[in-house]
């Protein structure tokens, strides 16, 4: 017999696309929290790999050359584009 109430809080965006996604499994929000639950109950733990996403060693490269042509100024300020940022004087 299910009583309990669960609240949690989720960015609108991502609730709506996690929703799109769900309904085209046939399942609802709260059908996928109750089978993530069970999961949870049943191993013991967290139903899948938890890691930090791999960075490619070129994103980093690619990074460190934006913030030396000034996608990112001084302070931090951000830049939308190259063109923007080479725009301002640094």
């Amino acid at each position: 017999m299910k009583t309990d109430i669960l609240h949690i809080r989720i960015e609108p965006e991502k609730k709506k696309r996690v929703e799109v996604t769900l309904k085209s499994l046939g399942l609802t929000m709260t059908d996928a929290i109750n089978m993530f639950l069970s999961q949870v109950d049943l191993t013991g733990g967290i139903p899948f790999e938890v890691r930090l996403p791999k960075v490619k060693p070129e994103l980093v490269t690619a990074l460190i050359e934006a913030r030396r042509i000034g996608l990112v100024g001084k302070e931090g300020k951000e830049f939308s584009s190259a063109d923007e940022g080479l725009k301002e004087e640094l």
